[in-house]
């Protein structure tokens, strides 16, 4: 009769999965690994003008009158985008302040009211010029609609990039 005989050491076995539990207990390495991911993948957006999920952001009254790109006049929001790994997460975000109306949009007057002065001046009306008094107006925030234009999430490709990014780390040898 033929047969197989396996042994197993336990302290190796107990050993190794050890080494796997610590590895677990702290992502810190492969979470700052996704957050590069994913500030890259964000600069790749506002270079094609495009959000996550590929959809081209709408032209900005800038671009239209002045031309260049949306969102990429200063390159102050783009330049902003950075993350925080930590053991378990890692965040990506921006502190511009504009920056949320820019990913979610905003409807006219969204975000109230505010008294704006408008200095004295003049004004040439069917070919008179009439002097008008400084006086406060109500302007909306914003003053007109601002479509969406998502800059942060995750594209196909950077899904790919972070599920090779974990494989890697789960599988690398201990």
């Amino acid at each position: 009769m033929s047969g197989a005989t396996l042994t197993i050491n336990e302290r190796e076995v107990a050993e190794l999965l050890g080494r796997v539990a610590g590895r677990l207990s702290d992502l810190t390495p492969v979470m700052t690994e996704i957050g590069e991911i994913l500030v890259a993948d964000s600069a790749d957006n506002f270079e094609a003008g495009r959000g996550p999920d590929g959809s081209r952001w709408e032209t900005s009254q800038r671009v239209k009158i002045s031309g260049g790109q949306v969102l990429l006049n200063t390159g102050r929001l783009r330049n902003s985008i950075s993350y925080e790994a930590g053991k378990r997460r890692v965040s990506v975000g921006t502190s511009v302040k504009y920056a949320g109306t820019q990913q979610f949009g905003a409807k006219r007057g969204a975000f109230g009211t505010v008294a704006v002065t408008v200095p004295a001046h003049t004004r040439h009306r069917n070919g008179k010029t009439v002097r008008v008094r400084s006086h406060t107006r109500t302007q909306k925030l914003p003053w007109g609609d601002i479509p969406a234009r998502e800059f942060l999430g995750i594209s196909a490709d950077a899904a790919a990039e972070i599920n090779a990014a974990l494989s890697g780390y789960i599988t690398d040898p201990i």
